[in-house]
C-alpha cells in the first residue's frame, strides 16, 4: 500500500504580483509567529542564492551572520580610482540584504485579511517579477522565501536524493 501524502497549507504556492506586492499566505506567517499589525512590518531579504530570498524578521535579524552581512555592505567603499575594480559579488553586496515591508491588510470589499510584501523595484527586476509577474511563495522550515519563478522550476528538474 503506498502512503498518502496529506496536501498542507505550507507547501509552495505560485503568487500573483499586485506591482511590486506579493501576497504571503497567512498560514506561512502564523508558521513563523508574525503576528498581524497595524502598521507595517520592517523585515530583510536575505538572498540566499540567485534568485531565491529569505525573510528575515523579528529576533533572527540580530544573528551574527545577518549582522556580519550588514556591516559589510555598510562599511563598503567602493573603489577609489578609476581604474580600481572589485570582484563582481562585492559589487553586488547591498543587493545580498535588501530592507522591504511585511503588512496585514484588511480588505473589507473582498475576501478579507490577507499579508503583502512590499518589495523595492530592485528585487522585482532580480526576481523577473515585473517580467514573468508572478513569484514562490516557500515556507522552509522557520523562514518564508520568495523565489523567482525561473530558479523554483530549475530546482524542481534537480533529482531529488534517495530518501532515507
Amino acid at each position: 500500500m503506498v502512503p498518502s501524502v496529506a496536501k498542507r497549507s505550507t507547501e509552495p504556492v505560485y503568487k500573483t504580483a499586485d506591482k511590486n506586492r506579493i501576497p504571503i499566505p497567512i498560514s506561512f506567517c502564523e508558521a513563523v509567529a508574525l503576528a498581524p499589525s497595524t502598521e507595517p512590518i520592517e523585515v530583510l531579504l536575505w538572498m540566499v542564492t540567485a534568485g531565491r530570498y529569505r525573510l528575515i524578521a523579528g529576533n533572527h535579524v540580530d544573528h551574527p551572520g545577518i549582522k556580519g552581512l550588514l556591516t559589510r555592505i555598510l562599511e563598503r567603499d567602493g573603489p577609489k580610482e578609476p581604474t580600481d575594480f572589485e570582484d563582481d559579488a562585492s559589487t553586488v553586496l547591498n543587493v545580498r540584504l535588501v530592507e522591504a515591508k511585511l503588512s496585514f491588510v484588511v480588505r473589507p470589499s473582498s475576501s478579507g485579511k490577507e499579508w503583502r510584501l512590499s518589495l523595492p523595484d530592485i528585487l522585482v527586476d532580480v526576481l523577473k517579477i515585473r517580467k514573468e509577474g508572478q513569484a514562490v511563495v516557500v515556507l522552509d522550515g522557520q523562514f518564508i522565501e520568495i523565489w523567482s519563478v525561473q530558479t523554483f522550476e530549475a530546482a524542481l528538474k534537480v533529482p531529488a536524493s534517495d530518501p532515507p
